[in-house]
C-alpha cells in the first residue's frame, strides 16, 4: 500500500501552488504543481481538485495545510477577504473536508511561512522570533518556539499606520513590492539604482522600528519576494535602526532561509501536528 501524503496549498493572488510531502518530513516537499489563480473561488474549486488528483497519484491523503492571504479565519476555515484576492469569505475547509475526508487547517501565509523560518530556516535557533514578510504586501507573524503566539485572528503589521493621522499611510502602503513597483516604475527585481535601495532600507527601517519596539524578538526574519535582495537594503536598514530611539540594541536582522516555499512548508508542518502525526511541542504561554 502506498504511504499517505499531505497535500500542500499556497494561494496567492496570481498563482496557487500546491505540493505533496511526507508526515514526517513536510520542509522536504515532493512534487509541486502550479496553477494560475482563477477569479472565484467557485472557479478555483476544480482546478485545485484536478491538481490535488495528480499529486496524490493514487497514494492516501494524510492532511492538507492551506496558506492564504489575509485575513482568514482558521478556526472556522474561512478565506476572509484579501486585498489581492477576491475570495471573499470562501470556506475552503469545508469543502476540502467534505471531498477529501482528512485534516485540513488554514492559515494565513506570514504565519505559515513563519513556522516554516522558526522550524527550519533562520530562526530556528531562536525561541522568540517576528518574521516579516515583504511581498505584495507586508505580512507579519511572531513565533515562539517553533509556533505562532496564539491568538483569535493573523497578525497584520503591513497595516500598521505610519503617522499621526488615521488617513496615513500604511507600512505597506509604504514599503510593500506593490508600493515599489508604484513609486519607481518597476519590481524590485529590476531596481539597480544604489539610492533607491538606500531610499527602501530608509523606509522599511521606520516600520521595523515600531514593530520592534511593540514586540521586543530576539531576532527579525525577513521573508517575501522583496527580501530575495536584502544584500540591497539590509545596510541601510540596520544603519537607520541604530539611529532611530531604541532602549535596547536592535535585535539581529536575518533573511529567510527559505522564500519561495515557506508558506507551503509551514502550511504542511502545522496540518502534520494538527492530525497527530509530526510536531514540534508547543510551547506553554
Amino acid at each position: 500500500m502506498k504511504q499517505p501524503l499531505l497535500i500542500g496549498i499556497d494561494i496567492g493572488g496570481t498563482k496557487i501552488r500546491l505540493c505533496t510531502a511526507r508526515p514526517t518530513s513536510p520542509h522536504q516537499l515532493l512534487y509541486t504543481v502550479t496553477i494560475p489563480t482563477p477569479r472565484s473561488f467557485s472557479l478555483a474549486q476544480p482546478e485545485i481538485e484536478q491538481a490535488i488528483e495528480i499529486l496524490l497519484d493514487g497514494h492516501p491523503i494524510a492532511g492538507i495545510g492551506v496558506a492564504s492571504p489575509g485575513p482568514v479565519d482558521s478556526s472556522k476555515g474561512i478565506i476572509g477577504h484579501p486585498t489581492h484576492l477576491s475570495w471573499t469569505n470562501a470556506p475552503i475547509s469545508r469543502w476540502l473536508k467534505g471531498k477529501w475526508h482528512c485534516p485540513v487547517g488554514l492559515w494565513n501565509d506570514a504565519t505559515a511561512a513563519g513556522i516554516c523560518e522558526a522550524q527550519y530556516g533562520n530562526a530556528k535557533r531562536y525561541r522568540y522570533a517576528l518574521y516579516v514578510s515583504i511581498s505584495t504586501g507586508i505580512g507579519s507573524a511572531l513565533m515562539l518556539d517553533g509556533w505562532p503566539l496564539p491568538g483569535p485572528h493573523n497578525q497584520e503589521g503591513g497595516r500598521m499606520i505610519l503617522g499621526t493621522e488615521l488617513s496615513a499611510t500604511t507600512f505597506q502602503q509604504a514599503t510593500s513590492g506593490t508600493a515599489i513597483l508604484r513609486q519607481y516604475g518597476r519590481i524590485a527585481g529590476k531596481i539597480t539604482n544604489r539610492q533607491d535601495w538606500r531610499d527602501i532600507g530608509h523606509r522599511l527601517a521606520v516600520g521595523l522600528h515600531n514593530l520592534i519596539v511593540s514586540t521586543d524578538p530576539e531576532v527579525v526574519i525577513l521573508g517575501g519576494g522583496v527580501s530575495l535582495h536584502s544584500r540591497k537594503f539590509l545596510p541601510e536598514l540596520r544603519r537607520q535602526l541604530s539611529l532611530l530611539p531604541n532602549l535596547y540594541p536592535a535585535p539581529p536582522i536575518k533573511p529567510a532561509r527559505y522564500i519561495e516555499h515557506a508558506p507551503l512548508i509551514g502550511a504542511l508542518a502545522a496540518i502534520a501536528d494538527q492530525a497527530g502525526l509530526a510536531s514540534v511541542p508547543k510551547p506553554k504561554v
